[in-house]
């Protein structure tokens, strides 16, 4: 299983950059495969999700629940173990006052791709440019599958 991370902050664009991503995905020819779609709160476009994609010809998990390394952890096993050909997810690496090491999550991913460059998020301080940023960065992760 190839494992695609984006790394960065606590509440710097990263969930918002998963959902821009989903969005290319789907828009290029792929398709949500059934019943795989999870909101873990209630707002589209806002909140954390999970769901597979079938894109170019390979399954693609998106789960942008980075804050979770317990949960995290899980999920990439168990997409692991159902041949998930590529997961693409976040982890945060916390506030820069409370740094978060999400070592369960990284354990994890580093069962599979032990010398895998994880992706960092660019960050973007000026709000009437964030969602541009954020679609680069959706746009370079999309590059990488």
């Amino acid at each position: 299983m190839k494992i695609i991370v984006l790394e960065g902050k606590s509440k710097r664009g990263k969930t918002s950059t998963m959902w821009i991503l989903r969005d290319k995905l789907i828009n290029g020819g792929g398709y949500s495969v059934p019943q795989s779609f999870i909101l873990k709160g209630s707002k589209m476009n806002f909140d954390d999700f999970e769901e597979t994609i079938f894109y170019n010809n390979q399954q693609v998990t998106l789960i942008s629940m980075g804050d979770y390394s317990n949960i995290l952890a899980q999920r990439v096993h168990h997409y692991f173990n159902i041949g998930t050909q590529v997961l693409i997810c976040t982890i945060s690496n916390g506030y820069k006052s409370s740094p978060s090491l999400k070592i369960n999550a990284r354990n994890a991913i580093n069962t599979y791709n032990p010398l895998l460059p994880f992706y960092q998020k660019t960050i973007d301080f000026n709000k009437s440019s964030q969602t541009r940023t954020n679609e680069v960065d959706a746009i370079a992760l999309q590059g990488l599958i």
